[in-house]
């Protein structure tokens, strides 16, 4: 898959989970209009781990009450293009958030996930996006078929939005970011969740 290409004045967030049983982070990407923070690439981090873990509204897609206790967020990394220059790299520098729901057995496997399209204003696939986050509730609200708990799915689909919000609240307007140079990235204008989990297949060593 192509690298995505970050032009001057926007960014490309790294959010990062780990799972206990596990010593991999996953990771899912988000870009961004840096020309309206005016604040360094370290504050903006800060400020979308801020956007990932509030615990207003509905909660939101990273705050402890979202994920069992086999489950921690620990942070977002950003990468901007402020200039011609070298990417500017920021952390997130908060404690990682420790999920609170209870946990077990019963627990997802780690290439089960959720599909989370970014959507823009424009038509075609080229204009969408998609990430695979962690699914990180009890298998229990996954059918056998993979559909999502409907009740669980409509807080979820709140709680992605609520990020996008956040993002934009924060001064770090959400943008999809396209893998050929001189296309503009596209403001994000949702965060849809499917309602069908995803899951990753591996190719095995022939």
């Amino acid at each position: 898959m192509p690298e995505v290409v970050i032009p001057v004045g926007y960014a490309n967030a790294v959010l990062t989970w780990n799972q206990t049983t596990r010593t991999q982070p996953i990771t899912v990407t988000i870009g961004y209009d840096t020309d309206g923070s005016g604040i360094s690439a370290a504050l903006n981090a800060a400020a979308i781990f801020a956007a990932a873990t509030s615990t207003g509204g509905s909660g939101n897609i990273c705050s402890a009450a979202s994920m069992t206790t086999a489950w921690q967020f620990t942070g977002v990394t950003v990468y901007e293009r402020r200039s011609a220059g070298p990417l500017t790299r920021g952390d997130s520098v908060a404690a990682p958030v420790i999920g609170t729901l209870t946990s077990g057995a019963n627990e997802l496997t780690l290439n089960t996930t959720l599909r989370v399209t970014k959507r823009t204003g424009f038509v075609g696939r080229a204009y969408r996006g998609r990430m695979f986050a962690p699914f990180t509730r009890l298998e229990g609200l996954v059918s056998a078929n993979g559909v999502i708990d409907a009740s669980t799915l409509a807080v979820l689909r709140g709680q992605w939005t609520s990020f996008l919000t956040n993002m934009s609240t924060n001064l770090c307007d959400p943008v999809l970011l396209h893998s050929t140079a001189g296309v503009d990235p596209s403001p994000i204008t949702s965060l849809f969740v499917q309602g069908v989990v995803g899951t990753q297949r591996r190719r095995l060593n022939r």
